[in-house]
């Protein structure tokens, strides 16, 4: 989470070859596997003949019930991972949830609070994984101990940042996908920023437009 999982899903799903599912993150393999296959296959949608199917969900990694079932259920897939210099993912973390009101703690508060297990934060969203969701090293190992390291990318989103095409160029070859030389990157997709105040944040949406822009650039930090 946090790791640029939104621009590369955008952009991979813009090649000929790849169909990506009609919802980026569908959360099938940790809450919804009791569903079944066919809610999965109608939330991946149809793809063209011959088309690469794929999803983005960023909370699979950390779950060790997920990747077991991803290993076992589709043990051939090609598995993509973003990972992230883990002290900015954990603000960015922490600042999605504060920007959409649902962690109501400052960032240190918030970080002993997840110290000492008090991880719940609202019923739809995973809790506070700040710090946890950052040790990527207990996580990869995990999920080499069940799928041959051949089928998993580790993308780096500092790389991806710095020259996304070539990246995305890189990514798509070690996918056995054909050359597609007019893929672009669509820009940085799903950023958060920092507020000097979230509730102004929330009460400038009714305001005209124009008025709401310059509040907003103002109230940014």
């Amino acid at each position: 989470m946090r790791c640029g999982s939104s621009s590369i899903f955008r952009h991979l799903g813009a090649h000929p070859g790849v169909h990506g599912s009609q919802r980026k993150e569908t959360y099938f393999f940790d809450q919804h596997y009791e569903r079944g296959w066919t809610w999965y296959e109608d939330v991946l949608g149809r793809p063209a003949a011959g088309q690469v199917v794929f999803e983005a969900t960023p909370s699979y990694l950390a779950d060790e019930r997920a990747v077991r079932r991803i290993a076992t259920d589709l043990p051939e897939a090609s598995l993509i991972v973003c990972l992230r210099d883990p002290v900015e993912r954990a603000h960015s973390h922490y600042w999605m949830n504060a920007a959409t009101r649902k962690e109501p703690l400052d960032l240190e508060s918030a970080l002993d609070a997840e110290r000492r297990g008090e991880v719940a934060l609202d019923a739809t969203g995973p809790g506070r994984r700040y710090l946890r969701d950052g040790f990527y090293g207990p996580q990869l190992r995990h999920l080499f101990s069940l799928v041959p390291r051949s089928q998993v990318e580790v993308v780096f989103f500092e790389d991806y940042v710095r020259d996304p095409d070539a990246e995305m160029a890189k990514l798509i070859g070690a996918l056995g996908l054909p050359p597609e030389p007019g893929l672009r990157s669509p820009g940085r997709v799903n950023r958060y920023q920092r507020f000097r105040s979230v509730s102004l944040r929330y009460r400038t949406k009714r305001l005209p437009p124009g008025l709401r822009r310059l509040v907003g650039r103002l109230n940014r930090v």
